[in-house]
C-alpha cells in the first residue's frame, strides 16, 4: 500500500513491479555483511547509512503519518537503548579485494 498510495505507483505489487517479496535475516545487517567481506579477505573501505528516499516521500505526501513514524522510532530507540528503531533505513558498503 505504501508504494501505491504514498509513492503513487499504480502498478505497485503487480508481477514485475516493486515492491517484491523478500525475506529478511539478521545476517543481512550492514555490520554482518561487512564482517563477512572481511572474512573473505576484502578491505571494507566505507560503510554508510542513510535515510531512505521513501521516508522523505512519506514526509512530503502524508506529514501526520511521517510524524507518527518518527515518534514510534523514537519510542523504539528509547525502550531498546538505541538497539532498534534507527532512523537510517538503508546502507552502502564499499569493499576492495586485497588479493
Amino acid at each position: 500500500m505504501f508504494y501505491r498510495y504514498v509513492l503513487r505507483q499504480k502498478n505497485a505489487g503487480k508481477p514485475g513491479y516493486a515492491p517484491f517479496r523478500v525475506e529478511h535475516a539478521a545476517e543481512a545487517s550492514h555490520s554482518e555483511i561487512a564482517g563477512t567481506l572481511k572474512e573473505l579477505g576484502m578491505d571494507v573501505v566505507f560503510v554508510g547509512e542513510y535515510v531512505s528516499t521513501q521516508v522523505h516521500a512519506l514526509k512530503d505526501r502524508i506529514p501526520p503519518l511521517y510524524w507518527l513514524y518518527e515518534a514510534f522510532g523514537l519510542l523504539l530507540r528509547t525502550v531498546s537503548a538505541g538497539k532498534i528503531g534507527g532512523r537510517e533505513t538503508e546502507f552502502l558498503i564499499v569493499a576492495k579485494c586485497l588479493r
